[in-house]
């Protein structure tokens, strides 16, 4: 595998397991010792780092999504066959929630035990402790996405033309409107900002406080990523093969320009943030590329460009190491390590 390398940054890289088809999703376990992946042919995989694991079947069709639990080795997943499921890492069942429809997205409470997902119109909360989640109201659309805040007090819904914020209750206790359809829901760090990528091309933003909001448009494709840093300055999200950053600091994004991020030369499936360098973005692209960014207003924001040449199809970072995960639209999951980053952002 051939690289470009800048600052003497070097990439490993490791297989891991490999499923009957297309991996949709990938993730680490909050230790950093596990990875788990799910394809559209229903099966689902947890490997360790040294390559011991399992594949299971977990759902009939697609798997859609799989998450690992942020205190605990169980991951959850959501199917076309309309359930959210969670399982231990031997791939038992221990929890599970079906209804009508299609399970679009899930996600994990902050503090664990629950998970979150939608299902049709449906809000499902599934519980790894045998209880019985919360019941909310039923959405007027399709449910799209759903993320929580920092401390898992509040939980934000996406659906055609508006974010519900739910909080404990069946109901919502507040409403964010837009005319549009979100692909992806994201709290910034500070629980300040709500922001939505969205099918329209467009990217989608509402103080929490007050509702007040912004839109950013004219991008190529629709935005099915997103994400802030550490800090809840930067928002950035991709747009077919070009990152976008957008400064909050200050009076925010409005009316300015972002700054760009071009590596890339097909559509980009995943970004994201280092946690072990978090001023590190690191993103992936169907052209088999995996860049490394520090992004700057001026000068070169790449630091390095490594081509695995694999049809990549899912992107997952290490919350412990400078490893990340790649799936490809074979089924293939690789570990890459990168070497030496921690003395290039000293530098």
């Amino acid at each position: 595998m051939s690289s470009e390398v800048i600052n003497e940054l070097q990439f490993s890289t490791q297989p891991l397991c490999r499923t009957d088809d297309y991996v949709t999703s990938i993730d680490f376990s909050f230790d950093g010792r596990f990875v788990g992946s799910a394809s559209v042919s229903g099966e689902a995989s947890v490997h360790g780092l040294d390559a011991n694991g399992i594949v299971f079947a977990a759902h009939t069709g697609d798997t859609t999504r799989i998450r690992f639990s942020p205190t605990a080795h169980e991951l959850a997943t959501g199917g076309i066959d309309g359930a959210v499921r969670i399982w231990n890492l031997s791939g038992v069942l221990i929890a599970e929630e079906v209804r009508k429809g299609w399970c679009n997205d899930i996600a994990w409470r902050p503090t664990g035990v629950e998970v979150a997902g939608v299902v049709g119109r449906s809000v499902v909360r599934v519980l790894s402790n045998g209880f019985n989640g919360v019941k909310h109201q039923e959405l007027d659309a399709t449910g799209e996405c759903v993320g929580w805040d920092s401390d898992g007090r509040r939980l934000f819904v996406g659906a055609y033309g508006v974010v519900l914020m739910f909080q404990g209750d069946a109901r919502a206790i507040r409403e964010y409107p837009w005319k549009g359809a979100p692909l992806v829901v994201r709290i910034s760090p500070d629980d300040k900002w709500i922001a939505t990528g969205n099918q329209d091309s467009s990217l989608h933003c509402w103080k929490v406080s007050n509702g007040s909001d912004l839109q950013m448009t004219g991008f190529e494709t629709k935005v099915q990523h997103i994400a802030w840093n550490e800090s809840s300055r930067f928002l950035a999200n991709a747009s077919f093969n070009v990152i976008s950053l957008w400064d909050f600091s200050g009076k925010g994004p409005k009316g300015s320009r972002p700054i760009e991020l071009t590596g890339h030369t097909s559509r980009i499936v995943g970004i994201g943030y280092l946690k072990t360098a978090p001023e590190i973005l690191v993103s992936a692209a169907t052209d088999g590329t995996v860049c490394l960014w520090r992004p700057t207003a001026k000068g070169r924001s790449l630091i390095a460009r490594h081509d695995t040449h694999l049809p990549l199809s899912a992107l997952a970072i290490s919350p412990q190491s400078s490893t990340v995960a790649v799936g490809t639209d074979e089924g293939e999951v690789f570990l890459l390590d990168i070497a030496g980053i921690q003395q290039t952002v000293t530098t």
